[in-house]
């Protein structure tokens, strides 16, 4: 009986420590990513007319609504870790071509 309680106990604990270490995480990965999109804001205005009109033209549909997100400043943070990793792996592919297309 004692050690059901004991275990019980324990569960709690190691969920409520868990849970508050994965918000923090989260929040870490969240202000990563607005950094992130600060750089590639600076980036993107350092371009001309036709070097912005051919960087738009090179991202895929979903880069593109992302970019789009980050040029109205709507960028749609998260607290789940999966999608925030995603949507910085997408925001690495819009750095690199936008490194392409300045020539870095």
């Amino acid at each position: 009986m004692y050690i059901t309680i004991f275990y019980i106990l324990i569960c709690i604990v190691f969920f409520f420590f868990g849970r508050r270490n994965y918000i923090k995480k989260a929040e870490r990965l969240n202000n990563n990513i607005s950094e992130f999109n600060d750089e590639i804001l600076l980036r993107y205005n350092s371009l001309d007319g036709e070097s912005k009109i051919k960087f738009k033209k090179s991202l895929n549909e979903l880069e593109l609504i992302y970019f789009n997100d980050i040029l109205q400043n709507n960028f749609k943070y998260s607290n789940n870790i999966n999608s925030i990793q995603s949507y910085i792996l997408h925001l690495e592919d819009i750095m690199k071509k936008l490194k392409l297309i300045k020539g870095e």
